[in-house]
This record gives C-alpha cells, structure tokens and sequence, in this order.
C-alpha cells in the first residue's frame, strides 16, 4: 500500500512489494513528480516453500514497445563467484530417488532432492548434520521440509531427531505462526485446507535453548539434523558445533547460499566446494565467556583500579564522575565541620579525618577506599536500611536506582486484575478450601474462622 510524505513541497510517493528472499523483505517504489526511483536489494525471483518469488512483472513496461518507467535503479551486486557454482534450479523437477525411502517424495524440486539425499544417508552412516541458515530466510523453509519428510517416514522421526539450536527459537516460532498473511500463497492454502491448522505447527521437530540443553537431550555422538543461526560460521552456537562435529569424517556441513568474503564458511566454500579438497588442517580462534565468582571479579577489578591509581593514569569516564561526586561530597561536609562519606578503608591504610585543611587528601583516600570496598556508600546505605533513597550504583554515577519491593496483585490469564472478593471464589473454587469462601454480599475482608466460630464451630 502507498505512502506519500511532504518533501519541499513537493509529494513522495513510496511502495513497498514483497522481495522474496526473506520473511518481511521488501523492494521499493518511489515517486515524486516525473521522476521514478526503484530500490531493488536482496530480492529473489524464487519461490520457495513458504514465501512466493518476487513478482517481476510489476516492474517492466505495462505494454510491449513502451518506455522503461525507471529513471534510477539501485541494487546490489551479483556474487562474485556465482558462475562457479553449480547451478542446480529450484524449478528443475526431481529425478528418480537413490533413497528408498518415502521421505524423498517430499522434495519438490532437484536442490530439496539433494539435501535430502545427502542428509539421510550421512544419517544412515552414523554422522550429524549441520545446517547454518538465516533465521528469517532458510529456517523457515529447512523446518517446513524436514517435518514434512519426517513424517512420511516414521523410522527417520524415532530413529535422528531434527534440533532447532536458538536461544530465542520458540517466540521467533511463535512470531513466524502469526505472520502467515505476509507468506506465499502455498502457506495460506495449506492453512484453509487444514481448517485452522497452522503449517508451522511442528511435530517432528524440537526447539532447544542451548547447546548444553542438546547435549543433555541428544549427545552430540547420536546421528541427528542440527539446524542453526550464524551461516557466515563466525559466532554462535554454530560455530562451536562446527569445531566440535569438524573432527568426525562422518559428519556433513550445508551451508545455504554465498557466505562473505573473510568468513569460515566462505573460506570451507572456496576450499572444499570450489577446489574440491578432500581434507584440510585449519586453525581457528575461539572465544569461551566464562563468568567469575563474584569475590574473583571483585579482586579483579580491584587491581585494575588500584594500579590506575598508583600509575596516575586517566580513569575511565564513569570512574572519573564517580571520584569527583566524592571529593564533592567530602568538601562539602569538611566545610560544615562534618565527617566525610563513610568508605571501607583498604588493609593496612591509616584513618584519615576531615579538616577543611586536608579536606583534598581525605577526600582522595576516602575515594580510594571507597573504590577497595566495591559498592561504598551504595552498599552501604542498604545495610543501614537507606534503600528506600535513590543511590547510583558503583560505576553509573549517571544512573539512580532504588529497592522497592511490591505485592503483584492477582490476575486472571487474560491479565486482568482481580478483587478480593473473586481471589477467594477461585480459592474456594481451585483448592476446595472453606477458609477461602465467600463471607458475605458486599465483604471484602477475609475474616479468621477462629474469631467467627459459634457454639457449634461453625462461621456465622
């Protein structure tokens, strides 16, 4: 649908059209008087499984002979190694299966045949699959396909399970099944025919968080299709499966599409696709986080400071606002006759007064303590029940925070709030509890059976 915005007096007409490649891309339309722009990046003429190809019809001559309506075209460059690939057309029908299995009756073209092809029977071998793949572009497609295989064949679903490795997996799901309007045609037909079915509504594969959560499920040495974020190889959890997996010659690597250039998987595309190299040593750097206890961080940081103090360099900006508001305070309360802010002294440092004389050395020895104490004043007034004021947490002078605690109030499963009154109905109601039940029209207390019993022991 058109837009049109106000530029200098004049109109600008925008239009966005689906461009085919991933979920939510789009190429632009724009015009403004005579002239017409088209912003044509990261389109795909094919249709896959869940998107339709971009529509290329919308952007040629409306009758033969006429004019090309564009004045400007912006686009991207084709790879720079695209002819040396095989070309293989998502549009080329499949040939006989090798496979006899009746999970090859799902691929629809030669490129679903060869991934398929090649995944069973590395499966059947003993070996994992890995796929790297875009989130909004191949994941959807790779999960529409394998489930769909899978079922057909109930020996490949009990035997090599299919793993989704996403920190965030099950809400990019949950998004995916709610933005079927902005799919292909396919998608929305399979929902009609299905009454209500969502296509995306997966039963032969499982979505994992982590990959210790996978290697808990699944050992990494049970055969298995693993299918992944990061298709560069650079960072994730696909890269560590990559290391991990790389040593067992049984194992298989898909890499979906054109990695760039100065990446893992454009170099293992140059080396074992282009110039066919059947094994190769390569060294690769790879970054473990590992958190530190707290008293090990805290030590840590300690150092840091202290040998920044001691050097006499330029302490880092929040550091910096932090020494200042100190030295601030402790001049202030020097001139009142008042002792500075109170700081851990560090082991072996001698106690230091404030005197409107020395008030620049006490405070600098206070800020250095209270550096060595790792919260200060903040902890501080927490111990002493002063967190109901605002402080700034250590490092973030700019920052004010506060502890407040607050009851969350009950609410029903469409988040709406409930009174007193309907609390103890569900109580009554869920846990069958007479303590819970209504005590009269218009009560909103509870009331202690104890103190409302009668002679009989019953609330009146």
């Amino acid at each position: 649908e058109p837009f049109q915005r106000q530029v200098r007096g004049r109109t600008l007409t925008a239009c966005p059209y689906p461009a085919g490649s991933q979920l939510g891309s789009a190429y632009w339309t724009f015009h403004c008087g005579s002239l017409s722009v088209l912003y044509l990046v990261d389109v795909d003429l094919r249709s896959n499984r869940f998107l339709d190809g971009m529509e290329l019809q919308k952007l040629l001559p409306s009758q033969k002979g006429m004019a090309q309506p564009w004045d400007l075209v912006i686009t991207s460059p084709l790879p720079s190694l695209g002819p040396a690939l095989a070309q293989m057309g998502a549009k080329q029908a499949p040939t006989e299966a090798l496979l006899p299995t009746k999970a090859m009756t799902e691929a629809r073209c030669v490129k679903e045949q060869l991934l398929l092809e090649g995944t069973i029977a590395t499966l059947h071998r003993g070996g994992s699959v890995l796929i790297p793949a875009t989130i909004t572009g191949s994941v959807p497609e790779l999960l529409l396909l394998f489930d769909s295989a899978w079922e057909q064949d109930r020996q490949l679903s009990s035997n090599y399970p299919v793993v989704w490795l996403s920190s965030m997996g099950d809400m990019v799901l949950d998004q995916i099944k709610t933005r079927l309007e902005w799919m292909g045609q396919e998608v929305l037909e399979q929902f009609d025919e299905r009454a209500g079915s969502n296509p995306f509504m997966l039963k032969n594969v499982k979505v994992f968080h982590s990959l210790e959560d996978l290697c808990m499920a699944h050992p990494l040495a049970r055969p298995k299709v693993i299918i992944a974020a990061s298709p560069d190889l650079e960072s994730g959890d696909a890269r560590e499966l990559f290391i991990r997996l790389a040593g067992e010659p049984l194992n298989l690597l898909w890499l979906m599409g054109v990695p760039p250039d100065g990446t893992l998987g454009r170099n293992l595309l140059n080396d074992f696709v282009l110039q066919h190299a059947a094994q190769k040593d390569m060294r690769l750097l790879q970054c473990l986080k590992e958190p530190l206890p707290e008293d090990q961080l805290r030590a840590f940081y300690e150092a840091k400071i202290q040998e920044l103090l001691e050097s006499g360099g330029n302490l880092p900006h929040e550091l910096a606002v932090l020494k200042a508001e100190f030295e601030e305070a402790s001049r202030l309360k020097a001139e009142d006759g008042l002792p500075p802010p109170e700081q851990e002294a560090p082991t072996g440092a001698s106690a230091a007064t404030a005197t409107p004389a020395g008030g620049s050395a006490t405070a600098t020895a206070g800020f250095e303590g209270l550096l060595g104490g790792s919260l200060g004043r903040a902890r501080q007034a927490m111990r002493k029940g002063q967190a109901a004021t605002f402080w700034s947490p250590f490092g973030w002078s700019n920052s004010r925070t506060l502890s407040h605690n607050e009851v969350r109030p009950e609410a029903d499963e469409y988040g709406h709030l409930l009174t007193s009154t309907e609390v103890r109905t569900w109580k009554a109601q869920d846990q069958g509890s007479e303590t819970y039940g209504l005590v009269g029209d218009g009560d909103e207390k509870s009331k202690d059976p104890a103190s409302t019993a009668g002679p009989t022991g019953n609330a009146v």
